[in-house]
């Protein structure tokens, strides 16, 4: 399993992520990457492009996270400043349960957001917003088609089906990515692959898509044996 060697290249590729990032996020959210979290405008500006990526989710669904996100903003980034992972992850995701917001609203039913989402969020605040460093080895990456796609087709990796962060299979899953990271850097850098996956590497099973294989970042550690445009 070449992973270490595959972390090892998607770290040198940080720079060309955030020139990307600026473009396809914080310029289209009017928000400057370092100043996600200085006014409760810019972090809902990136808050709702982050749950717009989100598939198949119906207006009242997004409106109500995004308002879930604006009452919980103070909290969140007090949480990011003191580096309190553990409440970090309970405003972020799904299965947290404000008892204040809930009666206030109306609702009996958990707001935030899921797995791909909420890690996708953090990801955002934490390592291209470098709200706090300290926090970026914590990061769960984000899994995704695209994700799932390079590391099970062409990397090999047997991947949980179970993305309930709180169930022991994700949290493994997780665990083997650190394992699997060069000179301990933020296993983070493996979600790189969602760029590889979405830029070159569309490529299916079925037989759908492209593989631009002269371009690709980890050409030499991809397990296809039959790639296209070499």
């Amino acid at each position: 399993m070449p992973l270490n060697e595959v972390h090892q290249i998607l770290i040198t590729k940080r720079d060309i992520m955030y020139t990307f990032m600026d473009k396809y996020l914080f310029s289209r959210a009017n928000v400057q990457r370092n100043n996600i979290l200085n006014t409760p405008e810019n972090f809902i500006n990136v808050i709702r492009f982050c749950i717009n990526t989100r598939q198949r989710t119906v207006n009242a669904q997004r409106e109500n996270a995004i308002n879930y996100f604006n009452f919980h903003y103070t909290a969140i980034r007090d949480a990011v400043n003191q580096g309190n992972w553990e409440l970090l992850k309970n405003l972020i995701y799904l299965r947290h349960r404000n008892e204040e917001y809930m009666i206030s609203n109306g609702l009996n039913y958990p707001i935030g957001v899921g797995q791909k989402i909420g890690s996708f969020i953090l990801e955002v605040l934490i390592h291209y917003g470098e709200a706090n460093p300290d926090l970026e080895s914590e990061l769960y990456v984000p899994i995704d088609t695209h994700v799932h796609h390079i590391l099970s087709e062409c990397l090999g990796v047997n991947i949980t089906n179970n993305l309930d962060i709180t169930t022991p299979s994700f949290i493994n899953f997780q665990n083997m990515l650190s394992e699997n990271t060069h000179n301990n850097n933020p296993r983070i850098y493996f979600d790189y692959l969602w760029f590889i996956g979405k830029m070159f590497c569309t490529q299916r099973q079925n037989g759908n898509g492209f593989r631009l294989c002269n371009i690709c970042w980890i050409r030499e550690n991809c397990i296809y044996a039959n790639k296209w445009f070499i």
